[in-house]
């Protein structure tokens, strides 16, 4: 025969979220007397009484907070990394023109043109690249143009006004916008933020340069 003390600290233990076992080893009880007790008292556990299905979903949920969490760390840790390495970087005027030059190779216009033409929907690495090729080359900013791919979910106003203030190229510059036509397939496509910008540079002498350049660098570091 058991006080009811012990049956109320049973009925506490389970409501903690304990098991009927744990209930009666922690006791010094039968497993069996407990479940005679506590028959139809829900394990409230720590989200509250719920079917397992219920549960499952809740701890589903849990997981992946955790999961996020963990990833905003990570990425923490490797955001202060390279701002180390970058602090430790002390560029001369030949490593930018080598990264410009990279740049340029792998998103600037080549083929038949006759213009340096630079395109990208980012808005840091056109600046990455304006910035640079400013740097690197004397240019004059008259040769400068500004061309915007635009859709209709873009106000034109506002990517004018930040693409202008992204690359340093006043308004005047701007060249007809181009809309592009949607998509009439009815599958779903990826939004850019501002649109597709292009700074175009007209001198076909610097672009010569550049091409010969990423050749040469590419002929380069590529020998066995």
């Amino acid at each position: 025969m058991y006080s009811s003390i012990i049956r109320k600290q049973a009925q506490k233990l389970r409501e903690d979220g304990k098991s009927l076992l744990e209930i009666a080893t922690t006791l010094g009880i039968a497993k069996s007397t407990t479940s005679y007790w506590l028959t139809g008292q829900a394990n409230k556990g720590a989200f509250g009484t719920m079917n397992r299905q219920d549960w499952l979903a809740s701890i589903r949920i849990k997981s992946l907070a955790a999961r996020r969490a963990n990833k905003i760390k990570r990425q923490l840790v490797i955001d202060q990394q390279a701002r180390v390495l970058e602090s430790q970087l002390n560029p001369t005027i030949e490593t930018k023109r080598a990264i410009l030059t990279a740049l340029y190779w792998a998103e600037g216009a080549k083929g038949t043109t006759k213009i340096v033409c630079f395109a990208n929907t980012d808005p840091l690495l056109i600046k990455l690249f304006i910035t640079l090729f400013r740097e690197c080359y004397q240019l004059d900013e008259s040769k400068f143009r500004l061309r915007l791919h635009l859709h209709r979910y873009h106000n034109e106003d506002d990517a004018i006004s930040f693409w202008t203030e992204t690359t340093g190229i006043p308004r005047n510059k701007l060249g007809k916008i181009y809309w592009k036509k949607e998509p009439n397939s009815g599958k779903r496509y990826r939004q850019n933020f501002m649109g597709i910008c292009f700074v175009r540079y007209n001198d076909v002498h610097i672009l010569r340069r550049i091409i010969a350049y990423y050749i040469a660098m590419g002929e380069d570091l590529t020998k066995k």
